[in-house]
């Protein structure tokens, strides 16, 4: 994934800020370094709440918004980039309640794909934005945390995890989940054949040597006299 614009309102202690990825990066991986407390986290949260609707660190997304932010004022993220030369981008809107409402002004989210300038909604739903954007990225909120974006402490947490955790977060990421088919077929079709093999060839095989034990026993001797 290569991020190529990423558009704040309202979230977190940005007020309006436009980041333009592609004009500053040219790497595949790089580093967002900066004082304690001058928004470094909350740049990977906006990434992860575009995508995810999550944060990085579990808290709650209401915490997102900008303390000092009117009620007029929406907390939106838009976040572009580019997968496999394929161009996306997801723009959401964070739901939040007003001074004096009762009724929670509700989020909204949209992913679309640009190609020449053209914009093709792939989804507007939560569900179906969760499901597409784990399709396009192969990763949840939790593997992408743990791969992709790597914050304070989440690669110690990924080094620190169990076996199978590991497993399924490489798997993801190297896309191997055609092999481990492959090995589970195999292993139900042995299986299939050592049922088979109880069922049919054993069976047999004890028959016959009742059979031919049957045969190789001497006669039962008779007494003198009866």
């Amino acid at each position: 994934m290569k991020p190529i614009r990423l558009e704040l309102r309202e979230f977190g202690p940005y007020k309006h800020e436009v980041i333009q990825w592609n004009e500053i990066i040219n790497e595949p991986m790089f580093l967002i370094t900066g004082k304690t407390g001058s928004g470094k986290s909350t740049l990977f949260d906006a990434f992860v709440y575009a995508l995810y609707n999550k944060t990085t660190s579990g808290k709650d997304i209401a915490s997102l918004r900008t303390k000092t932010a009117d009620d007029k004022d929406k907390t939106i993220v838009i976040f572009d980039f580019e997968l496999q030369g394929k161009h996306y981008r997801i723009e959401r809107t964070l739901a939040y309640l007003k001074t004096g409402n009762k009724n929670i002004t509700s989020g909204k989210v949209c992913l679309m794909e640009i190609n020449a300038g053209i914009e093709t909604i792939l989804a507007t739903k939560e569900n179906d934005v969760k499901e597409k954007v784990e399709q396009i990225i192969g990763l949840d909120d939790k593997q992408f945390c743990q791969i992709i974006i790597l914050p304070q402490g989440k690669f110690k947490e990924f080094l620190l995890s169990n076996s199978n955790e590991k497993k399924e977060v490489l798997r993801s990421l190297f896309n191997t989940h055609f092999y481990q088919k492959f090995v589970d077929k195999l292993q139900n079709y042995a299986k299939t054949l050592d049922s088979n093999y109880k069922l049919k060839v054993l069976p047999a095989a004890r028959i016959r040597n009742f059979q031919k034990n049957s045969q190789q026993r001497p006669p039962p001797l008779l007494r003198s006299g009866w």
